[in-house]
């Protein structure tokens, strides 16, 4: 049971990660010299710690789990939404739920006195640069075309891919889809600052993820990419 489950993720992870290097949003905030980089690898690492945390339940692996989100939350405050959307999923994991609230709890500790030190400076900046909330009846049109960065085709495609890969197993990248956006939506409202498709990068690995599930259960002849088996 345990090499099926691995096999099963390594699968889907070899297709997640094509998917993921080659979409063009990833290209785009991979050559720009902002944290965005940075974050998202970290939200990759927490989500995949999380994982493992549920598999094997074990105090050491719930602070390398907390560890990872507060890397992420000092990489950047949204992370914290991916933090939520694992603990959401965890209320119904019995055996890891304490640790995953343990660990999320660590990392806000230990993100608030800079959180606490820096709030100041956000406000300024946001006020000084006279920014102000762009939420409106298209910003659902603009976050389908600029989600994977090309367009509304390949945004699109992306999205049914997820929707056909979706299994009950895979819930909790469901959550790391659909927590963040109104989290993000009602933060930018909440500080008067504009919305950028970039505030969700966090859930386009997640999206990754399910879209090369879906990849996997269509025909051979539509599968551009075949991963390796586990060794």
């Amino acid at each position: 049971m345990a090499r099926a489950s691995a096999q099963f993720f390594y699968n889907l992870a070899c297709c997640c990660s094509y998917d993921l290097r080659t979409a063009p949003i990833s290209l785009r905030y991979a050559i720009e010299a902002r944290q965005y980089g940075p974050a998202l690898a970290a939200s990759i690492c927490a989500t995949a710690l999380v994982v493992w945390l549920d598999q094997h339940p074990a105090w050491w692996r719930a602070h390398l789990y907390g560890l990872a989100l507060t890397i992420g939350l000092y990489l950047h405050p949204y992370m914290a939404f991916i933090a939520i959307a694992h603990a959401l999923w965890a209320i119904n994991r019995p055996n890891s739920r304490n640790f995953v609230f343990a660990a999320c709890a660590l990392a806000a500790l230990l993100f608030m006195p800079w959180y606490l030190y820096a709030r100041t400076f956000w406000v300024n900046a946001v006020t000084a640069g006279g920014y102000q909330s762009s939420l409106d009846r298209k910003t659902p049109l603009m976050m389908l075309r600029e989600l994977s960065g090309g367009g509304y085709f390949l945004s699109i495609v992306l999205v049914a891919l997820a929707i056909r890969g979706y299994k009950r197993a895979l819930r909790l990248f469901l959550f790391c889809i659909i927590v963040p956006i109104p989290l993000v939506l009602a933060a930018n409202a909440w500080a008067h600052y504009f919305f950028a498709i970039r505030q969700l990068l966090f859930i386009v690995p997640p999206l990754c993820l399910l879209a090369a599930q879906g990849l996997c259960t269509l025909p051979k002849p539509w599968r551009p990419l075949s991963p390796p088996p586990l060794r």
